[in-house]
């Protein structure tokens, strides 16, 4: 067998004409086109597999609305008057096979129609973190307010299928990106509401964070009120330990809470390790010494639970929904230290 394929490749050799200029172009050239149409027939699996970068593009006029990633609230709005065009970076919510987004849309006044003019326009911008350069927009959720009395408010979100991402997102058998099909409910307790969500399939590099997998936590909203707020003095221990070193100037004993959010962020953003945890200290102790500032009282009378929808999370708000931890200035405004908790084996964990 040897001999044989050596043989043939002599004779090969032997016959072997070196190629003129023109010969030498056409094959670099179809090289070139094989090369390129092999990675675009996979730049999903290509994009999804390195370093995704995912975020949520979002623009809004007219209408209150919530916007959920995997049962986590990531943006919300209860003035129907304002108008918002911005870009949240969501790799620190994101599974690494199955997604879901949500988008609750309310009229002003419970009962009323929506505005024909408002919309909330959600999509979902895929890029590689060594190649921010090439993004590619999934509109995920496409709510606008003129097609809501013929049901036509969500006729420009994407339809569901196959996609890969090529020039652009492109519809194919094969693709490694799967979107489901759009569900529509309406929101019990707010009338004329609607709640719209819809799951994205397509497995990605991104690590499972800890909070997917952490105590399911129980309905604090149904509880009648001295377990209620046994609750909330149990979620305020970890919250008071912050405020009071906060306080006191003396931090290091609290910085190795924030062990788990530090590194799963770090990991989701594709930072030097150990960067979100330099810069949450410097943060703190800029602020403890900015004579400018001063750190807001917290009581248990000041907070409220906030609980997520994916009932893996749950956090102290003031009201407003502002954080239960920061600094006021002096001449108005505020800088705050948001943190969630998840349960786990019985104890809280800092985690977001």
């Amino acid at each position: 067998m040897k001999a044989t394929v050596k043989k043939m490749y002599r004779s090969n050799m032997l016959n072997f004409k070196p190629l003129n200029r023109a010969g030498i172009l056409l094959l670099v050239a179809t090289l070139f086109i094989v090369i390129y149409a092999t990675f675009n027939r996979g730049n999903a699996m290509n994009i999804l597999k390195q370093e995704p970068v995912f975020k949520l593009s979002i623009n809004t006029f007219g209408t209150k609305y919530l916007v959920k990633v995997n049962g986590v609230t990531v943006l919300r709005e209860f003035s129907p008057d304002g108008q918002l065009t911005t870009t949240i970076p969501i790799n620190h919510w994101m599974h690494p096979k199955q997604n879901h987004f949500t988008l609750y849309v309310l009229p002003e006044n419970p009962g009323d129609d929506f505005n024909p003019h408002a919309y909330v326009e959600l999509g979902l911008v895929i890029t590689e973190n060594t190649h921010r350069d090439q993004e590619y927009s999934l509109p995920i959720l496409h709510f606008h307010g003129k097609g809501a009395a013929s049901e036509q408010e969500m006729q420009t979100s994407m339809a569901p299928g196959l996609y890969d991402l090529g020039a652009g997102v492109e519809e194919k058998d094969d693709g490694p990106i799967q979107i489901t099909d759009l569900n529509k409910a309406p929101l019990a307790d707010y009338e004329s509401a609607v709640v719209y969500r819809r799951q994205m399939f397509a497995e990605n590099s991104l690590p499972q964070w800890a909070f997917f997998t952490s105590d399911e936590l129980p309905d604090y909203y149904a509880m009648p009120d001295e377990p209620f707020y046994e609750a909330m003095d149990s979620l305020l221990v970890p919250y008071m330990k912050v405020q009071n070193a906060l306080a006191s100037g003396h931090i290091a004993g609290i910085l190795p809470m924030f062990e788990e959010r530090n590194r799963e962020i770090d990991t989701a953003f594709y930072l030097e390790p150990g960067s979100t945890a330099q810069r949450i200290k410097d943060s703190m102790e800029k602020n403890i010494n900015n004579p400018e500032l001063t750190l807001a009282e917290l009581k248990r009378d000041y907070v409220d639970i906030t609980l997520e929808e994916n009932r893996k999370l749950v956090s102290l708000h003031r009201e407003g929904f502002t954080s239960a931890v920061g600094f006021n200035f002096k001449t108005g405004g505020s800088t705050n230290y948001d943190m969630m908790f998840r349960r786990e084996n019985g104890k809280w964990v800092l985690t977001r």
